[in-house]
């Protein structure tokens, strides 16, 4: 990702995949060569990787994990608990 744009390859993902994102996310995409907006890069995502589940967390940056535990965890297993 850091060499080169990889939303190309997206579409090879076969696995059930989720998708967690900031919503305040001032990394992705990145303002200095991309901008936008964080939904409009998840947007692709989930264009692009067939099954999938997006989650935007509101009030979040970019380190979801680190910054909403409770909620990104409980997001991860109940999208285990349906696979």
């Amino acid at each position: 990702m850091l060499d080169g744009i990889v939303c190309d390859r997206l579409n090879k993902i076969t696995q059930p995949t989720l998708i967690i994102c900031g919503e305040e996310d001032g990394l992705i995409p990145n303002p200095c060569l991309q901008g936008g907006r964080t939904q409009e890069v998840a947007d692709i995502g989930t264009r692009e990787i067939p099954n999938n589940k997006l989650v935007m967390v509101p009030d979040c940056g970019h380190f979801v994990q680190l910054e909403k535990p409770a909620s990104t965890n409980q997001t991860i297993l109940d999208f285990l608990k349906n696979k």
